[in-house]
């Protein structure tokens, strides 16, 4: 498996999976645009807005996928309530999130081979305030805001993926700290 990522703020890509031949579909999260470069160089109470990402996903696969199915939300973790070892340079697999999720409202969309779904956008729901901004921007951090998300699609032989993955906004960028991909088999 191999994993490339670089900021989603600057409109890069996340690719995680195998490289090579996919017999079957292999979607994967591609990463357009968000808002958070601003939220940590915000000066002004009143110029800020709430934190957003839009992404695809992209089919790396040899065969159509179907999806069926996209959740995904963000999180802002006090860092007080993680564990006492948790600190920002070691966030991996503490899946961070509250599972608040809001989901993608439009129908199913089949992605072709080497193609890329409409894009999708999450938006941070609550309120969002300055005190916020400045409990994840001022170093230290009193907080931790993720982004994650979870999809599922089918390949053109009936096999269901789901894909779960979270990013933690550090500094003025989004790092992966959470990427997992299963597969089902169809029932026979």
């Amino acid at each position: 498996m191999g994993l490339c990522w670089r900021s989603l703020s600057r409109g890069c890509r996340l690719v995680a999976g195998m490289r090579g031949a996919h017999p079957c579909a292999k979607v994967d999260v591609v990463a357009l645009d968000s808002n958070i470069r601003e939220i940590f160089h915000t000066t002004e109470l009143e110029t800020f807005k709430p934190p957003w990402v839009q992404y695809r996903l992209k089919n790396y696969g040899k065969s159509p996928a179907l999806i069926r199915n996209v959740l995904h939300g963000f999180s802002l973790t006090p860092l007080k309530e993680l564990p006492h070892d948790v600190s920002l340079s070691n966030l991996k697999d503490q899946l961070l999130h509250r599972f608040r999720w809001a989901s993608w409202n439009r129908a199913m969309e089949i992605v072709g081979v080497g193609e890329q779904s409409l894009p999708i956008r999450c938006e941070y729901a609550d309120p969002f305030t300055f005190g916020d901004v400045k409990s994840i921007a001022t170093p230290p951090p009193d907080a931790v805001l993720t982004f994650y998300g979870s999809a599922s699609f089918l390949d053109s032989f009936g096999r269901k993926h789901h894909l779960n993955w979270e990013f933690a906004a550090f500094e003025d960028w989004w790092q992966l700290i959470d990427y997992r991909e299963t597969r089902e088999e169809p029932s026979a």
